[in-house]
C-alpha cells in the first residue's frame, strides 16, 4: 500500500493550526494564572458601631376581647381612650361584608377627590401620575405592601384627574350613585357587631403584630447584665390572647446586653442612632439612660431611650439591634486588597499596564473595607501631613498573584 503523501499547502495549515492551538493555550494558561481583579476606589462614609440583643420595652395597656376580630384602624393610628377600634363578628359573613364596605368608601372618597382639580396644569398632573407611578412600582420592588396600596390609590386619583382636565370624563356622578347604593345594601347585612374599644389613648396595635412580654419594665431596670443576658437566652416574649395593645406613650426603651468593649465606646457618647434589622431599618436617634457593667464576665446592659412611634417600631419586641456610634467619611478600597510592604500599609493600583504600590493611612476600617483620607477635601497643610496616596476611581488590584511595585500585568 502506498502511503499518501501530504502536500506543502496541508502541511502549511496544519502547521499553522497547531502554533494557534499552542498559542490559546499559552493564554488560556497565563490568564488561568494571572487573574488580577480590580476595584474602583469611590468617596464614600462608613458607619462604626455594632450590634447587641434586647428587647424594646413599650409602655401599654392591652386590649381585651376574643372572637372574629376586625380592625377599624390602622397599626400606629392615633386613638383616644374609648375609640372604638375594633368589632366582633358573629357571622364570618359580616367580615367579609366590612372588607367590601371599606373597599367600597376608598373607591367613593377617590372619584369626590378626582373631581376636585382646581385648574391643575396638565404637566403637574403628569408628573404626579409619574411620581405615583415610581412609588407603587419601588414598593412593589422592596415588598413594603401597605405603601403599594398606598401608591395605587395616588396613581388612580392622579389619571382619574387627568381625564377630568382632559374632557375624557366630565365627572364620576353615576359611578358614586352606584357605588352609594352598594355602600348602603351592605351596610345593612352588616348589621350591628359588638364593638372594641381602647382602654386608654395611645397608638393601636393589633394583636396579630403586637409582641408581648412576660415581664415588666421593673424586672428589665433591676435585672443585673447578667440576669437579662439569661432572660434573654430564654425569651422574654409570650403568647398572648389580646385583641391588640394602646402603646400609652411615645417614650419607649431598650434594654440590650453587650461586650465591655463595646459598652466603653458607647459611654462616650450620649445619643446614637439604632435601627432593627429586618423590622425597623430606618435610622432612629436615641439616647443613652445608663449602662451597668459586670467586669467578670465581660458583659454589660444598657438601656437607650427612643421617642419615636411608628407602627414598624410598635411591632417589636425582644429584637436583634443594630448601634450606630460614629459615621467617618473619605476614600474607600477592599480591605482584601491591603499589603504591607517595608512595614508600609498600602494597595497595589492599576496604572496602565503596571501595578504600582500605593501607601494608606486607614481613617476606619472594618471586614470589608478600609477608608483612607480624601486629599481633594483637605487644606494643602493637611494633605501634606498624611502619607496616604491613593486617589479617587483609582483601580485598586484585590486579587492577583506575586504583587510588586512596577510589576507587569499583561503581555
Amino acid at each position: 500500500m502506498k502511503k499518501r503523501k501530504i502536500g506543502p499547502v496541508r502541511m502549511a495549515i496544519r502547521v499553522v493550526l497547531t502554533v494557534v492551538s499552542l498559542y490559546v493555550a499559552l493564554q488560556v494558561f497565563r490568564a488561568y494564572n494571572n487573574v488580577y481583579s480590580t476595584e474602583v476606589v469611590i468617596a464614600a462614609t462608613m458607619n462604626e458601631g455594632f450590634r447587641a440583643q434586647g428587647v424594646a420595652c413599650f409602655p401599654s395597656a392591652n386590649i381585651e376581647g376574643s372572637g372574629n376580630i376586625g380592625y377599624l384602624v390602622q397599626n400606629g393610628e392615633r386613638v383616644s381612650s374609648g375609640a372604638q377600634v375594633g368589632e366582633i363578628y358573629a357571622d364570618p359573613a359580616q367580615a367579609y361584608c366590612r372588607e367590601e364596605l371599606n373597599d367600597l368608601e376608598n373607591k367613593i372618597s377617590l372619584l369626590e377627590r378626582s373631581q376636585n382639580v382646581n385648574g391643575t396644569d396638565l404637566s403637574v398632573l403628569t408628573s404626579q401620575m409619574q411620581a405615583a407611578l415610581y412609588d407603587l412600582l419601588d414598593a412593589m420592588d422592596t415588598g413594603r405592601y401597605q405603601q403599594m396600596k398606598e401608591g395605587e390609590q395616588s396613581y388612580l386619583l392622579a389619571a382619574n384627574r387627568m381625564q377630568v382636565s382632559t374632557g375624557q370624563s366630565v365627572d364620576f356622578s353615576a359611578a358614586m350613585s352606584a357605588l352609594q347604593s352598594r355602600r348602603e345594601e351592605v351596610l345593612a347585612q352588616l348589621g350591628s357587631p359588638d364593638g372594641v374599644y381602647a382602654p386608654a389613648g395611645g397608638y393601636f396595635i393589633s394583636g396579630e403584630s403586637a409582641r408581648y412580654l412576660n415581664c415588666d419594665e421593673d424586672t428589665l431596670q433591676q435585672a443585673s447584665p447578667g440576669q437579662l443576658q439569661r432572660m434573654l437566652q430564654d425569651g422574654v416574649e409570650t403568647t398572648g390572647s389580646y385583641v391588640g395593645k394602646i402603646i400609652t406613650n411615645y417614650h419607649w426603651n431598650y434594654y440590650g446586653v453587650c461586650t465591655l468593649e463595646q459598652a466603653d465606646k458607647l459611654e462616650q457618647l450620649s445619643k446614637v442612632t439604632i435601627c432593627f434589622p429586618g423590622k425597623a431599618e430606618d435610622p432612629l436617634p436615641a439616647q443613652l439612660v445608663s449602662v451597668d457593667r459586670n467586669e467578670e464576665n465581660d458583659i454589660a446592659k444598657f438601656c437607650l431611650k427612643c421617642e419615636y412611634i411608628g407602627a414598624d417600631v410598635l411591632c417589636l419586641g425582644q429584637q436583634e439591634i443594630e448601634i450606630e456610634l460614629n459615621s467617618h467619611s473619605g476614600l474607600r478600597v477592599p480591605a482584601a486588597a491591603m499589603h504591607i510592604v517595608d512595614d508600609a500599609k498600602g494597595v497595589y493600583v492599576k496604572y496602565g499596564n503596571l501595578a504600582k504600590f500605593r501607601k494608606i493611612e486607614p481613617v476606619y476600617q472594618n471586614e470589608e473595607y478600609i477608608l483612607v483620607p480624601d486629599k481633594s477635601k483637605m487644606n494643602a497643610e493637611q494633605a501634606a501631613a498624611t502619607q496616604s496616596e491613593v486617589k479617587l476611581y483609582d483601580e485598586v488590584i484585590v486579587q492577583g498573584k506575586g504583587l510588586f511595585n512596577n510589576k507587569l500585568l499583561s503581555s
